[in-house]
């Protein structure tokens, strides 16, 4: 179970981001967090996976997590298949797996594996952002716009992967402007607004 508890978060003296945020999420569930641009939807994930801390409330969850930026994390010199590699490392996971079943190619990243990252395109960082933090095996799983910058079939594909992370357990929080790819993986949509956040139903 995963719980936020009366988050509050305020930058400066006026500008309260966010307000009394409350809301719980079970393992193998998925909740998209949607708003017009700059509502404080980052900051909550941030909050809510220890990157930010809040003025007021609490978060806490059973198991490991892992956050998908909504900008890639990697490092432009080292090889697709290195920036893995490493993310694994410190995880303590073996590395990148290319069998045909796997994360990374079912994101299509096998054929840019030689490739440094400074030399992929937008959609394809974004891939392999979502790789590293899938692969990871995380109990819950933090997507900041995760099917921004990809192609439709891209969107697709993680789509799918989400559904069938949900199947094993994982439990889903992310954020998204795009209604059929939130209607395809939610099973919640929560709406923030003016800092307080209300369920669609």
């Amino acid at each position: 179970m995963l719980c936020i508890e009366n988050i509050q978060k305020s930058f400066g003296k006026e500008n309260k981001v966010l307000d009394s945020v409350s809301f719980s999420a079970e393992r193998g569930s998925a909740v998209c967090i949607s708003g017009s641009n700059a509502t404080g939807k980052t900051t909550l994930l941030k909050i809510i996976c220890g990157m930010l801390a809040p003025d007021l409330g609490k978060v806490s969850f059973d198991g490991k997590m892992s956050f998908a930026a909504q900008e890639p994390a990697v490092l432009p010199e080292l090889s697709v298949e290195d920036n893995l590699r490493l993310w694994y490392s410190a995880r303590n996971i073996g590395g990148p797996h290319w069998k045909s079943d796997s994360i990374e190619v079912l994101l299509g990243l096998k054929e840019h594996r030689r490739k440094k990252a400074r030399l992929l395109s937008g959609g394809i960082k974004k891939r392999l952002s979502l790789a590293a933090a899938i692969a990871s095996r995380p109990d819950w799983l933090l997507l900041d716009e995760p099917f921004a910058s990809l192609d439709a079939a891209s969107c697709a594909d993680v789509s799918a992967i989400l559904c069938d992370l949900k199947k094993q357990g994982t439990g889903i929080i992310f954020t998204s402007h795009q209604a059929s790819y939130i209607g395809a993986v939610a099973d919640r949509l929560l709406i923030l607004d003016n800092g307080k956040i209300t369920e669609q139903e």
